[in-house]
């Protein structure tokens, strides 16, 4: 079926070609936003940064529902485990402290995720790549060349934390952003393109350049942890014989890995107990808990961070108000659930991007090996990202994005060649 555009006669545009248009811009918006070389920070994400960008968000999700409803694929597409977990932060609106702020961020997470699910669904995994890569794969090189001629598209003398100056940040707001989008095109070059090809370096250039330069150590060490975990668990996908061996390998690495902490549980508790140390990580982690503690059902969704002077992290940040006024998110997706959606949301939360895409990844056999491998990276990246960062339905952040494209391809049926 195609589409006549009757201003351009003889012209025609198939529905697979409009929806991997929308996916392209979708991918664009979400990793670089409406206004590139701006400076601002994540932050600002949630929300969708003015007109001209919520009006490309809606007209996207417009475009991609009535693909879905001419196929009858509208409640197909979407994984179950996430429709009940957006349902339910759905429902902790009735109780959100802000609810107007909060049914603005929980609709644009609803209309990115429906809207990357949809196009996936509706053109395929391969042609889905296709797009997803190249619009990453000019976005990397456009990063590259800013970064190295553009002095604004580094951190510059005068910013919050002084240990930015002259790091890489390209388009994007923040060197972590960009670090986390090089991290992807690596990902998409390792488990998707063949080595020695020009396809492969003609990502694999720009992300590696664009990683280091960033100096983002969360998504250098993210990644790294990623293609391990990747590489043990697609051996056991394959290999029922070497499973036990690798379960007892790898719990024996975490052993080892424990031993010395164990050793120093003193000093380890010291560490975290401090509010200064992981960049100031624990102490937005213990508002968090401190607030889940005494409001079990939480704060509602995306009500608990930036909604003003009723922020429950004013209330409870203590000595650490002032870091805690200007932070965004609390550095954890998974206390961000449990302070916002209570216990309930944050066990939906779990299933929905852990349980359930590991059960994808085993059980979908029909699934080809190579987009099985990269759509595991990309769930696994989310994972560990997610518990430095936050990222959970958050439709204009990268993590979110990520795990969208990963668990598209796990929830597929690519067959295998």
């Amino acid at each position: 079926m195609s589409l006549d555009l009757p201003s351009r006669p003889g012209l025609r545009i198939t529905e697979t070609g409009l929806a991997r248009l929308v996916l392209m811009l979708f991918t664009w918006l979400i990793l670089v936003g409406g206004t590139p070389l701006s400076g601002s920070f994540e932050a600002d994400a949630d929300d969708a940064q003015g007109f001209v960008r919520t009006f490309a968000f809606l007209a996207g999700f417009l475009v991609a529902l009535a693909l879905a409803v001419a196929r009858g694929r509208l409640f197909r597409a979407v994984p179950l485990p996430l429709l009940f977990l957006i349902l339910w932060c759905a429902l902790t609106l009735s109780w959100a402290i802000d609810p107007q702020i909060a049914l603005g961020r929980l609709g644009l997470g609803v209309v990115v995720t429906l809207t990357l699910f949809l196009s996936i669904d509706r053109i395929g995994v391969p042609q889905a790549l296709r797009a997803v890569t190249l619009t990453v794969t000019i976005i990397l090189w456009a990063d590259l060349a800013t970064s190295m001629f553009i002095d604004s598209a580094r951190h510059m003398v005068g910013e919050r934390d002084a240990d930015l100056v002259g790091l890489w940040r390209g388009l994007h707001g923040h060197k972590n952003i960009a670090g986390s989008v090089a991290a992807l095109g690596l990902m998409l070059a390792l488990f998707q393109c063949r080595l020695r090809t020009w396809r492969f370096w003609l990502i694999m250039v720009p992300a590696s350049l664009m990683l280091v330069g960033s100096g983002s150590r969360t998504a250098m060490a993210v990644l790294a942890a990623t293609l391990v975990t990747t590489m043990l668990l697609k051996v056991v996908r394959w290999r029922r014989r070497e499973r036990v061996l690798v379960a007892v390998l790898s719990l024996l690495a975490l052993l080892m890995a424990a031993l010395p902490a164990l050793a120093h549980l003193d000093a380890v508790s010291a560490f975290l107990d401090d509010p200064h140390n992981l960049t100031g990580r624990t102490a937005l982690w213990q508002i968090l808990v401190n607030y889940w503690l005494s409001h079990p059902w939480g704060s509602g969704f995306e009500s608990f961070w930036r909604i003003g002077a009723a922020s429950p992290a004013l209330a409870f940040s203590g000595t650490t108000g002032t870091f805690a006024a200007i932070a965004p998110h609390g550095h954890n997706g998974y206390l961000d659930m449990l302070a916002s959606t209570g216990l309930v949301g944050l066990s939906l939360t779990l299933f929905a991007t852990m349980v359930f895409p590991l059960w994808l990844f085993f059980r979908n056999r029909r699934l080809d090996s190579h987009f099985a491998a990269l759509g595991l990276a990309l769930v696994l990246f989310f994972i560990f990202h997610n518990g430095l960062e936050s990222s959970v339905l958050k439709g204009a952040r990268v993590g979110w994005f990520v795990f969208c494209l990963g668990l598209g391809i796990l929830a597929s049926r690519v067959p295998k060649p």
